[in-house]
């Protein structure tokens, strides 16, 4: 690495980084960390490093102030965000999903979901290279810590940045009858907007009578649900992907590339015995599952459960 085609301290505007959790205290952290630990970073056409690189968000644009060590400007300008919106928003809702898994999930599901993380972050990192071409020489690893930091200020700081909209989410069990059109009723009844939420099954049934009772007890009317074959629906109109039994899970390992996998482990009702009123409780027992999955999985979302 060479001594001068570095980063030698990185800054940032205090009001862009105001507004962070935990989690993405983490994450701004290890990238300073290992950023400063090795780097390499050469503004084209100026040989005065070690740099000081200063970093925030103004109207839209990720703003670089290259300085050198004694203070000495040597660049400033803006990349817009525009072009990163849909990665950031990919690699937000990947990370979101990462932080779930770690609470609840086996490693093997963990690493899975980490697998598609860091196919995101390379994205990323490699489009951070091409809008950089021309004002700075930049190498993989270094693209890859600084995009950490981009997504960092995109997601805790701007507020002139629209916010990304809700991932579109699937839900899978064996025959679309029970559990997966009950959590699409759950979700979109918590957003209010069924646009952003579906559901398939391995095969299609008919939607249960006893989930048609439990689900109407919240209001949410399963009658006019139509029953979906997930060889029939197009994945890359979804960002995540939960499946609710083991069937629904096997069909999605190994996960697709570039897609949010997890697994939901929810009991299928209807092996349950007994007259109506002890059969619809394995139903309510169910649905409540159900409620306390998405309510926590999707609790940074607007909307309230009723």
């Amino acid at each position: 690495m060479s001594t001068t085609e570095r980063i030698a301290a990185i800054h940032f505007d205090t009001r862009s980084v105001e507004k962070r959790n935990t989690e993405i205290e983490h994450e701004r952290a290890i990238a300073v960390y290992d950023l400063l630990e090795q780097n390499s970073f050469a503004p084209i056409g100026h040989q005065v490093g070690p740099y000081d690189l200063h970093l925030g968000v103004v109207d839209n644009r990720l703003m670089l102030d290259i300085r050198a060590r004694d203070g000495k400007p040597v660049i400033i300008f803006g990349l817009s965000l525009t072009p990163f919106r849909r990665v950031i928003r990919d690699y937000s809702i990947v990370c979101e999903s990462y932080y779930a898994a770690m609470q609840s999930q086996s490693l093997t599901q963990v690493e899975a979901i980490d697998m598609g993380r860091r196919a995101v972050h390379n994205e990323g990192a490699e489009l951070l290279i091409e809008r950089l071409h021309g004002k700075v020489e930049i190498d993989r690893d270094t693209a890859r810590r600084l995009f950490t930091l981009i997504y960092v200020l995109r997601t805790a700081g701007s507020s002139t940045m629209p916010a990304a909209p809700l991932p579109r989410v699937l839900f899978v069990c064996t025959r679309n009858a029970v559990r997966s059109p009950m959590a699409e009723g759950l979700l979109a009844l918590r957003r209010g907007d069924a646009g952003r939420v579906s559901s398939a099954g391995l095969f299609g049934d008919p939607v249960d009578p006893l989930a048609v009772a439990a689900m109407a007890e919240l209001g949410v009317d399963l009658n006019q649900h139509h029953s979906h074959i997930l060889n029939d629906v197009l994945l890359g109109d979804v960002d995540v992907v939960i499946s609710l039994s083991s069937e629904a899970a096997a069909a999605f390992d190994p996960p697709p590339t570039g897609l949010i996998v997890e697994h939901w482990d929810i009991d299928e009702p209807r092996v349950s015995e007994g007259n109506r009123d002890a059969q619809l409780n394995a139903y309510r027992e169910v649905r409540k599952a159900l409620e306390k999955r998405i309510a926590g999985r999707f609790s940074a979302e607007s909307g309230k459960m009723p």
